[in-house]
């Protein structure tokens, strides 16, 4: 008899991340789905023959356990993480004093209890557990995914065991300390699974450096890496974290018109989710002369910024584009981005922006020095700095020159194998290795 596991989705993130090469497809095991009721793309879910149904999560649930609970959790190991002071930081003073407040010794004792008294059992996700009787249950995760932390703490209750597979780089060192731990943990490398035991407390041998699904498009032997530009081009990757990208691809025009240079465009690609800007933050391609944005993102750029709002996860790129973008550019220009990772996955130099902008906490220059996960990055060869926004247009001409009409044979895996697992398999062959062992 098969031993069954349950797979729980927690955001249309993580359908685009796990089932685009069939991540889940795991022959050995009876495997069933779940997912809560708020994604969006039902009808993906719906047309697998073992999807089960969905259950709710409320407001006041996503309430507790992200705004009170992580962040309490957060400002208790402050000293673990420069992230947790990083990421608490940005919020708005009132909000930091009352996470001080319910954070006092005696107070936060009282609020961790009214929290957990609040919450009370998942009813329907006990009820599913005690239907199905998993013998492992897996969650792909951002740490504080709600209906997650109701499903890690059921399962630690019943003696169930979890595998919680982490979904972004920072994740384990920036979003908050997993309130009850999960049984296994699937992390991106190394960098991440010494994160894991230094921040979250969770023995070495519960981790295991899986990589992630949505890099196979980048290493797989058989790939379309079509051009999708019939011009040369620089590549320009925006960031989810709020910084005046505009004003450095104005400096980057103004360069390569004072230059004379008419066989290069830059390509604009803004980060899908991005954070709102407090500077002037509208592309408008006609005030550029060789700057354009990309086709693909396009679109749905207008479209937000014509609803009046910026952020909005239900847009989830194909991760088919990725590397014939990447790998037909010239070079990559980007703030400190996953980008960044991509881009040396693709064995493309990347220009990074490492400066104050003048606007934002957020800024590259305060992400590479307060952010864990960017801890060793200046001593990757295919990221080459800029740390003053004056010295923007020497470098791009120096990487210019010297990677135009040439073919770059460089490899940069190995120097970043500590952030990222590179694994010549499908991500699938890996999670049967890893469950075989935790079965």
């Amino acid at each position: 008899m098969k031993k069954k596991i349950l797979i729980y989705i927690d955001d249309d993130v993580y359908i685009r991340n796990y089932f685009t090469y069939d991540s889940f497809k795991l022959p050995k095991y009876d495997v069933v789905f779940y997912a809560n009721r708020s994604v969006t793309r039902k009808y993906f879910l719906e047309s697998l023959p073992n999807f089960k149904g969905y259950t709710n999560t409320s407001a006041w649930r996503t309430i507790l356990r992200f705004n009170l609970q992580c962040n309490l959790q957060m400002m208790k190991y402050i000293n673990r993480s420069k992230s947790f002071r990083f990421r608490l930081n940005r919020y708005p003073p009132r909000v930091k004093y009352l996470l001080k407040i319910l954070n006092l010794p005696i107070i936060r004792n009282i609020a961790m209890i009214t929290i957990h008294v609040l919450l009370g059992a998942n009813r329907q996700i006990k009820a599913i557990l005690k239907k199905e009787r998993p013998d492992l249950v897996i969650i792909p995760s951002q740490i504080v995914d709600a209906t997650s932390l109701d499903i890690i703490h059921l399962c630690n209750e019943m003696s169930i065991k979890t595998l919680s597979l982490i979904d972004g780089w920072d994740n384990i060192s920036s979003k908050t300390i997993f309130p009850d731990l999960p049984t296994y943990l699937g992390v991106w490398g190394e960098q991440s699974r010494d994160h894991a035991v230094k921040i979250q407390g969770i023995k070495k041998s519960k981790i295991f450096s899986v990589g992630t699904p949505r890099f196979e498009p980048y290493l797989r032997k058989q790939r379309t890496l079509k051009k999708p530009y019939d011009f040369n081009y620089v590549l320009f990757t925006g960031c989810s974290l709020a910084f005046d990208e505009l004003s450095a691809l104005k400096s980057l025009d103004l360069c390569l018109t004072k230059n004379g240079i008419k066989d290069v465009k830059i390509v604009y690609r803004p980060h899908p989710w991005r954070q709102k800007r407090k500077c002037f933050d509208y592309f408008i391609e006609a005030d550029f002369k060789h700057v354009v944005m990309d086709q693909q993102i396009k679109e749905y750029y207008y479209y937000l910024k014509h609803m009046g709002t910026i952020y909005a996860t239900a847009l989830q790129p194909p991760l088919e584009y990725y590397p014939g973008l990447l790998k037909n550019a010239l070079f990559t220009i980007s703030p400190l981005t996953t980008m960044i990772i991509e881009a040396a996955i693709m064995n493309k130099y990347v220009l990074t922006l490492a400066y104050d902008d003048g606007y934002h906490y957020t800024n590259p220059k305060n992400a590479l020095q307060y952010y864990e996960h960017f801890k060793g990055i200046e001593e990757v060869s295919a990221f080459k700095f800029c740390y003053d926004s004056k010295d923007l247009s020497t470098i791009f001409l120096s990487l210019l020159k010297s990677m135009r009409g040439k073919t770059v044979l460089s490899n940069f895996h190995k120097e970043i194998d500590y952030y990222i697992s590179l694994y010549p398999d499908k991500y699938s062959k890996k999670l049967q290795e890893i469950i075989s062992r935790i079965i």
